[in-house]
């Protein structure tokens, strides 16, 4: 249990990782000799095919790259099957000798995800690079590849995406590059992403949407919004996305306040007050419009771009696009606690100058535990330390019912051995991990169930509750579904992120991209899903506009209510 939990915590804690790259100049090229009837999303298809199945390729013998803007050209001029099968055969041929292998397989149990190969069947392919291409497919070689490399604990094989180029120096790529950029993130989610069946479209047939809408930018513009709506596509909130033309694209200025997504609003959160001095802002205005256009309409109008698992994740994200701009002052409708509206003009700041913390109450940040006024001990799961459990144990003893805080990133490392040594009265299975199997791409197999617990007669046995929002992720999420199989435990809150599983070390795409995404899918013991569901209240509560104003956590006081008065 504590490798895997190791595992998790240092791919999460790592996805800044630097892939060993070189930043490239490329030469510009054109759409002028682009030929209709070239099939481009089948040379995609094989392309990526043969970048992680021939065994050539796999040991970094050729820059795979440079060998699909190589045989472009010639590809692109081809006018049927024949000339089509003929440039792919000597393309092939020219990687070198390939070996026979086994046509029998070694049976996988537990198979989650396979991939589908149907498209070389359904080619039409000439019998010899039919027969190359079904003879590759049986290549299970199970060492580390040129562009993939396997980090392995027990049974769960996190694969990492490695050696990726980003060619920095084109920030509107080449064309040849920006098929590049397709096909590379096509065929990254195709053979090596756990949740590949839960994306927006049918993965196998979006390759040539993805073809035609990068070919149709003009602009780096274009490009950006293509990058971020074709990772928006696979719907992970681990997905994200970062260039220097990103930010240039999202505003290199942001308003000196940040807003969250309340009853549909956007509500002044977060201000620095040497930014908003002498401006009338209050925390939990409502920002109406800005420059004349509806906060409503911009978070349509950026919903697109966002990654993210489920509509609470989104409208988190897209919430923090709202003010930011590249005009350096904004003209801004803001309503107050009155429901009286003021127009205001305000000078923005760099993005970045401030950066909201995104808690909304002070022991949210100062304390690990304490005992309310309640006699209910509240446990802040972003804060508690491994030292403080043995601290822990006296208090449980008189108090009426824990409060498990799951709405920051369980950053410490100490949350595992807490629920196991106080609150676990035995061993139970709590999760299980559909792992990349080494040796062949594509193929996603269930890892048995992790156990958790011991025999611990002395364990708490009052009432838990398990706060979670839309700020509860990845690793909070993890542990919340491990609250959650406490004895009377309850979950209070509302809807999750919905992006459970571990994120190893970021990968490039053309035009300076670095992306992540998630490695390994996460499952209840039974096989349901978690990706894109998250953790489901069994009492739902939402943060109010009202209580904001407020100042209360009615989440938190939900859960002692909850905890005193049974469950409502």
């Amino acid at each position: 249990m504590k490798k895997i939990i190791t595992l998790i915590f240092i791919c999460v804690c790592t996805s800044s990782y630097n892939n060993t790259v070189v930043a490239q100049t490329v030469p510009a090229d054109t759409l002028n000799n682009y030929n209709e009837k070239a099939d481009l999303p089948l040379l995609g298809k094989v392309w990526g095919f043969l970048k992680y199945h021939h065994p050539n390729v796999t040991k970094g013998q050729f820059d795979w790259d440079q060998q699909l803007i190589g045989v472009l050209p010639a590809y692109m001029a081809t006018k049927d099957r024949a000339s089509r099968d003929k440039v792919l055969l000597k393309w092939i041929n020219d990687l070198g000798t390939i070996p026979t292998y086994p046509t029998i397989d070694s049976v996988i149990t537990n198979v989650k995800l396979k991939p589908n190969l149907e498209w070389i069947s359904s080619a039409n392919f000439s019998p010899e690079v039919l027969r190359t291409l079904n003879n590759l497919k049986h290549n299970h070689s199970q060492a580390d590849q040129r562009y993939v490399k396997f980090m392995a604990d027990d049974d769960v094989v996190m694969p990492f995406i490695i050696n990726e180029l980003p060619y920095a120096t084109m920030r509107f790529p080449a064309y040849s590059y920006r098929l590049l950029a397709a096909f590379r993130y096509w065929n990254i989610i195709a053979y090596w992403y756990p949740y590949k069946h839960l994306a927006k479209q049918d993965w196998d047939k979006y390759l040539k949407q993805l073809t035609h809408e990068t070919l149709a930018t003009r602009n780096e513009t274009e490009y950006v919004h293509f990058i971020q709506s074709m990772a928006a596509s696979v719907k992970d909130s681990h997905a994200v996305i970062s260039s220097v033309g990103l930010e240039e694209v999202k505003g290199k200025y942001q308003a000196p306040f940040s807003v969250k997504i309340l009853d549909g609003k956007a509500v002044v959160n977060s201000m620095n007050p040497n930014f908003v001095k002498g401006l009338d802002v209050q925390k939990g205005y409502i920002l109406e419009s800005v420059n004349s256009v509806p906060v409503s309409k911009i978070l349509d109008n950026v919903k697109p771009y966002v990654s993210a698992s489920t509509n609470a994740s989104v409208l988190r994200e897209a919430g923090r696009l709202v003010t930011r701009t590249n005009d350096t002052v904004s003209n801004i409708v803001l309503i107050d606690n009155s429901n009286q509206k003021h127009s205001l003009s305000i000078k923005n700041i760099r993005y970045s100058s401030f950066i909201p913390k995104g808690i909304d109450f002070p022991y949210q940040k100062d304390s690990s535990y304490y005992v309310m006024k309640s006699d209910v001990l509240y446990i802040n799961v972003g804060a508690i330390q491994r030292t403080q459990i043995p601290l822990l144990k006296p208090i449980l003893k008189t108090v009426k019912g824990v409060v498990f805080d799951g709405r920051q990133y369980p950053g410490t490392g100490a949350q595992a051995d807490l629920y196991s040594e106080l609150f676990f009265p035995h061993k139970i299975p709590f999760i299980k991990f559909s792992s990349a199997v080494k040796g062949y791409p594509g193929v996603f197999r269930f890892t048995k169930p992790i156990v958790v617990g011991a025999d611990n007669p002395d364990y708490y046995k009052g009432k838990v509750a398990i706060l979670v929002n839309q700020e509860t992720q990845s690793g909070g999420e993890f542990f919340a579904l491990f609250i959650k199989l406490i004895p009377n435990a309850v979950v209070v809150g509302s809807e999750t992120s919905g992006a459970d599983g571990s994120v190893p070390p970021a990968f490039k795409l053309p035009g300076g991209f670095t992306t992540q995404l998630t490695a390994i899918g996460a499952y209840h013991p039974d096989g349901r899903e978690t990706q894109q569901i998250g953790v489901i209240p069994d009492v739902k509560v939402s943060q109010t506009l009202n209580g904001f104003r407020e100042h209360k956590d009615e989440l938190l006081d939900k859960a002692v209510e909850v905890i005193l008065n049974g469950k409502k």
